[in-house]
């Protein structure tokens, strides 16, 4: 915190966490309105453990934005806010909060890769929910 910082410096702030909360609530609904549809019509492996891994990516982005919001309530004490000290979140929170987000990142390379390797295999015969079966088990 700065008492002098200046209406446009707070903006460029605020702009900034503003997107990164957009950003990640898009990418979570990006990922889980498709999900539920192809849940919904059937079109997933019949493989419990695969949909436990897609499932699994939900409640991961769920717990990151949890953590995010826990994180940031911890900087916003009231006894800090009315006495005009500077406002800091949780290091701990803040860890945890990343170490989700590199948990999600490092789902995703292994499913990309997987599905990479696929793609690459592919002899006309293999489908897809033969392959998630294998690499998901």
């Amino acid at each position: 915190q700065k008492p002098d910082m200046t209406l446009s410096e707070f903006k460029q702030i605020f702009f900034w966490e503003w997107f990164h909360r957009f950003l990640a609530r898009s990418v979570g609904l990006a990922y889980a309105l498709p999900l539920a549809y192809f849940v919904v019509r059937g079109r997933l492996s019949k493989s419990a453990t695969v949909k436990r891994s897609l499932v699994g990516f939900v409640l991961l982005f769920a717990a990151q934005g949890g953590m995010g919001w826990y994180m940031v309530k911890s900087g916003l004490k009231k006894e800090l806010l009315d006495e005009r000290k500077k406002a800091t979140v949780s290091a701990y929170r803040l860890a945890i909060h990343l170490t989700l987000a590199l948990i999600l990142f490092t789902g995703f390379i292994r499913t990309g890769v997987g599905l990479r390797h696929f793609a690459i295999n592919f002899q006309g015969h293999q489908t897809l929910q033969n392959t998630a079966v294998r690499y998901s088990a």
